[in-house]
């Protein structure tokens, strides 16, 4: 069984992100398509993540392979018989998908499809709480107005470098610059 998660990255620019992809069978397989970022409208998983419901667990094989683009056009497994697409909901948002594949026709029994729905639930709830964490993290040590570190973050990397100078017996620099009218 082939498993791919995608996050959607940017949503205002409508960007995803390929987080996660293993392959069972054949371990190497499936990695490439890690970090892989593709645009909404360009596949199955971009019309999942817009409409918010699953992509049926169908006999994928019957579709025809010009009709079997699930990530583009050129990239995605094109040896898959099953899929089954699901969406990671947080709140009304979709924030991401669960996308299952298998090289075997049915693959997915319906005790594995219950625990599927249950896995996509624990995989929206992370997301989202990996996302909030980065939105908390970049608002504790960004400016709001100027989007460059704050006061706090400029003390933390700035021992940081010096640290690094003194450790490697290097001379540090630093340089103000007051801008006006920017």
């Amino acid at each position: 069984i082939q498993r791919a998660c995608a996050q959607c990255e940017e949503e205002e620019k409508k960007i995803h992100r390929i987080v996660y992809a293993s392959d069972t069978v054949q371990k190497s397989e499936a990695t490439h398509l890690i970090d892989f970022e593709f645009t909404s409208n360009t596949g199955m998983v971009s019309a999942v993540i817009n409409s918010s419901n699953p992509f049926p667990n169908s006999d994928f094989h019957k579709h025809e392979p010009h009709k079997r683009m699930i990530f583009t056009k050129n990239v995605g497994p094109p040896d898959l018989q099953s899929l089954k697409i699901y969406p990671l909901v947080w709140g009304n948002d979709p924030i991401g998908t669960l996308v299952l594949g298998s090289r075997k026709i049915h693959a997915f029994s319906f005790e594995m499809l219950n625990f599927c729905d249950t896995l996509r639930d624990h995989a929206a709830v992370a997301l989202a709480n990996a996302k909030m964490y980065r939105q908390m993290e970049q608002m504790a040590t960004t400016d709001s107005l100027t989007k460059l570190c704050n006061r706090r973050h400029f003390n933390v990397m700035l021992t940081s470098a010096l640290e690094r100078a003194n450790r490697f017996k290097r001379q540090a620099s630093l340089l103000f610059l007051d801008i006006d009218h920017f």
